[in-house]
């Protein structure tokens, strides 16, 4: 006959938080970010780029703010699940902003459509990236359950049918 089974550990669901929290970060991040850049733009005399995602966007009112918080988003929750489990904040905040504008200048030097780089000014934009890290870099990191907690929170232990105590 079957042993008792235990029921099996429920699934963590700390990673999928941090992620959410990611994006949520990004999207404010982006939005933020896309602004500060249209104060940038302004004093460098360059190209606006809330109006060029407007144009890109559709003709709906901010509709470049909430391409900027959509593409936030996504960048913020990747950038979050890479950084959840990081416990220092200055860690945190040296990665995300550091990774957000390379990002960005690869992203700005590898573009296939070359035409593109004028539309989008570097400084300003470099600026932008730079807000969206520090936004995702205030995501609290994941903590343990218990000092004893060595797996990953991924895995959940359920009995193995190699198991001895299962026979």
């Amino acid at each position: 006959m079957h042993a008792i089974w235990e029921r099996p550990a429920p699934l963590d669901t700390r990673p999928a938080l941090a992620t959410l929290l990611g994006a949520l970060a990004g999207a404010f991040g982006g939005a933020l970010g896309l602004s500060i850049a249209q104060v940038f733009s302004m004093m460098l005399g360059t190209a606006d780029p809330v109006a060029i995602l407007d144009v890109i966007a559709g003709p709906w009112p901010f509709a470049g703010f909430l391409l900027a918080g959509v593409v936030g988003a996504s960048f913020g929750a990747l950038l979050a699940y890479v950084m959840r489990w990081s416990a220092r904040f200055l860690t945190r905040a040296i990665f995300a902003c550091t990774v957000s504008p390379a990002a960005w200048f690869c992203l700005h030097v590898f573009l296939p459509w070359r035409g593109w780089i004028d539309l989008f000014p570097l400084l300003p934009m470099l600026g932008a990236a730079f807000v969206l890290g520090a936004c995702v870099a205030c995501v609290p990191p994941l903590t343990r359950v218990n000092e004893k907690d060595e797996r990953p929170p991924f895995v959940p232990s359920y009995p193995r049918w190699t198991d001895p105590d299962l026979s």
